[in-house]
């Protein structure tokens, strides 16, 4: 693999809410699916947050010809995420067509709330997925919803929650 060949990992949106007694922090890496890179205490308010972002894609170990992917909220084969998909969706003709979101808008609802708004390839006549974030200042707790629309003839087997990373241990996701 040569360094044109590596993936590249330039952040280009980074998304801050504050609420309660949490920082969560969101990051785009090249204007792709965003990624969930901190939900917990409070961060300081000049914290660098793209380099924080750089800091959760794991390292390549020995042997390993693969770099890892970061876990965006909706993970995609099309971008080299090998898990289980955020969504799997038909073309017209009934094949699979795999969908390639590009972030084109961040709309920020105050300290605790965010949508991104992302379309297939950039193209604003194609699939569209809205993901929602808000953060509750009272409870702490992150509330987080993706919308799918499709132009007329495609068709969504499924479409997953946004996904988090979570820790091993943790014992539930509420």
């Amino acid at each position: 693999m040569t360094i044109s060949d590596m993936p590249d990992f330039t952040v280009t949106d980074v998304v801050r809410l504050d609420g309660g007694d949490r920082t969560t922090v969101f990051a785009s890496f090249e204007h792709g699916v965003p990624c969930l890179i901190h939900f917990g205490a409070s961060l300081p308010a000049n914290d660098d947050l793209a380099a924080l972002a750089i800091a959760t894609i794991p390292n390549v170990s020995a042997g390993q010809i693969d770099p890892f992917q970061p876990l965006t909220l909706c993970p995609l084969a099309i971008t080299g995420w090998q898990g289980h998909p955020g969504m799997i969706l038909q073309g017209v003709e009934g094949r699979e067509y795999l969908a390639n979101p590009k972030l084109m808008q961040v709309d920020a609802d105050g300290a605790h709330s965010v949508r991104f708004t992302l379309y297939d390839r950039g193209n604003t006549e194609g699939v569209k997925l809205v993901i929602a974030a808000r953060l509750d200042p009272g409870t702490s707790i992150l509330h987080l919803q993706q919308t799918l629309t499709l132009p007329e003839g495609m068709s969504c087997s499924w479409l997953a929650a946004p996904a988090v990373p979570a820790p091993t241990g943790m014992g539930r996701i509420i």
